[in-house]
């Protein structure tokens, strides 16, 4: 009876240890090692940026390397509170696509333990997985109010989009080293000359034809394609791009080109282009935060 009673008696005090140890790393991970935009950069989240880095980085190259993750996250976070009806991690529409994002997670993973080894495995805590559905979840939302209305918003719309000669372009590209070269090219052409036999004898590159599209060229490109008529002749005037200074001639594109451009590039060009608009919508956002290491 006693030495019975002496076993339990050692029982509880494992198992109060256990709990113990177990709250001291919960609080461990919790540890505020800085902050950004008032928001505080807990230990559990430091960990997960920087386990995937090399090994022999020093604390101050880690710091360097993790700090855009932690900023991109809090501009997100700004970005959400500035909206009409404000919405934070902590909101109730926010929580309730945590718990379902966590417990399809669990499923995923083939229960409790397995996603807990899972979890472990990937550096993660309970609390910082939680914590990244949520800024997910912000992120969704942001851009399903940045796109709305949009042609980036549905990828049918989008394709009825991309079939748009104002939207869809090709072209060939004459590439010179120099502004000089590409001026005399334009000369030549102007007075009579085959631009096709020109380009060589004015020091220049003549490129093949290449699909472009709006928003994707850059602003100086859009406008001197875009603006060409679909005649193989017209060309524009130079335009710096990179190293190279270029001259474009835009080539007719039939309706069944457009078909099966829209068929075989449109889900990557409309991504690229949700990519380059949520940027420069988070742009603002980002550009005045910093992080402040404890």
């Amino acid at each position: 009876m006693k030495n019975r009673l002496l076993r339990q008696g050692m029982l509880l005090l494992l198992a109060g240890l256990l709990c113990l140890a177990a709250v001291g790393c919960r609080d461990a991970g919790r540890t505020v090692v800085g902050e950004c935009h008032g928001d505080n950069i807990l230990q559990e989240e430091y960990d997960y940026l920087a386990a995937g880095l090399d090994a022999g980085l020093s604390q101050a190259e880690i710091r360097q390397a993790i700090e855009p993750a932690i900023i991109e996250d809090r501009a997100i976070l700004a970005a959400a509170w500035a909206l009409p009806a404000s919405l934070s991690p902590e909101s109730e529409s926010v929580q309730a696509a945590v718990d379902s994002g966590y417990e399809e997670a669990v499923a995923s993973a083939g229960g409790k333990k397995a996603f807990r080894t899972m979890l472990k495995e990937r550096g993660l805590t309970d609390h910082h997985f939680r914590r990244m559905l949520a800024i997910a979840e912000l992120e969704r939302l942001l851009q399903m109010e940045l796109f709305a209305g949009t042609e980036l918003e549905t990828e049918s719309g989008f394709a009825a989009w991309l079939k748009d000669s104002a939207h869809h372009a090709r072209a060939e590209r004459f590439e010179f080293a120099s502004a000089v070269e590409a001026e005399r090219f334009l000369s030549a052409v102007s007075g009579g000359a085959d631009a096709d036999a020109a380009v060589a004898d004015c020091g220049g590159t003549k490129r093949r034809a290449s699909d472009f599209f709006l928003g994707l060229g850059g602003d100086a490109v859009d406008t001197a394609v875009f603006s060409l008529p679909e005649d193989s002749e017209t060309l524009s005037g130079v335009v710096r791009t990179g190293d190279v200074y270029a001259v474009y001639r835009r080539l007719p594109v039939t309706a069944t080109e457009r078909e099966d451009v829209a068929a075989m590039q449109g889900l990557a060009v409309r991504d690229k282009l949700r990519s380059l608009r949520w940027e420069a919508f988070l742009a603002p956002y980002r550009s005045d935060l910093h992080v402040n290491w404890a």
